[in-house]
Order: C-alpha cells, then structure tokens, then sequence
C-alpha cells in the first residue's frame, strides 16, 4: 500500500550505508504497515533507477572460513576428497565463493556461530 511504500522509500533513499550492492535498513518498530499491507518477505521497490529487494539478512555476508581450513572439522565430511575446498583456493591467492561448501543450508545454519563475520561483500574493511 502507499503508507508502507512511502515508509520504506524513505528509508532507503535516506540511508546512510554506503555499500554501492546492498542498503541495510531497518522497519522503524513506530511505524506500521498500512491497512492492506505488503508482504515484506518478498518486497521489491523501484527508486528512480534503482531497484531494492529484501533478501536473507546473511546475503553477501563475508565469514572468515579459517574454521572450515582446519583438516578435521564438519565442513569438509562429505566433500570429494580432491584438493581441500578452501586451502587449494588460498594457497593460489583467490577467493573462493561458496555455496554451503556443498552442505546443506541447516548444516550452514547450525555451523555459522563458528564463523566470524567479517563484513558484506562491498563494504570498506580496515584490519589495522
């Protein structure tokens, strides 16, 4: 509805994240959805010549994966068993992205407390 709409142009034509693939914002607890509502969870909207989309809050996320570069850990079981998945990578100078490495969205799930997130794709990151 327009109540809902005007709300979320606001919020992303006012954001101040500067990641040129991905805008975070976040639906103000104050305000509320018109009286028929949208469904957030598949929203897209067209601002001037750009269009937003709501994804998985994880999309384009950045993990340091140095977990998963261990020999023995969960990531790796049930792998083909040719190179490692994200040594082999490393130790040419490339970065890697990976789907799950192969495993199933709940192991993913169930694994990322392990991870430390670094960051999404896009964003300046100062390791100093």
């Amino acid at each position: 509805d327009n109540e809902t709409t005007s709300v979320l142009t606001n919020l992303l034509s006012n954001s101040p994240d500067e990641n040129a693939f991905i805008r975070d914002i976040t639906f103000p607890s104050d305000e509320e959805c018109g009286p028929d509502g949208i469904a957030l969870e598949e929203v897209s909207i067209v601002i001037g010549s750009e269009c937003f989309q709501r994804v998985h809050p994880d999309h384009m996320t950045i993990y340091d994966m140095t977990y998963c570069a261990e020999d023995m850990n969960p990531c790796l079981f049930d792998l083909p068993s040719d190179g490692h998945p994200i040594k082999d990578p490393m130790d040419i100078d490339m970065s890697v992205f990976f789907d799950y490495l192969g495993q199933s969205k709940p192991f993913f799930d169930e694994q990322v407390a392990k991870f430390s997130k670094v960051g999404r794709f896009g964003d300046t990151i100062n390791f100093i």
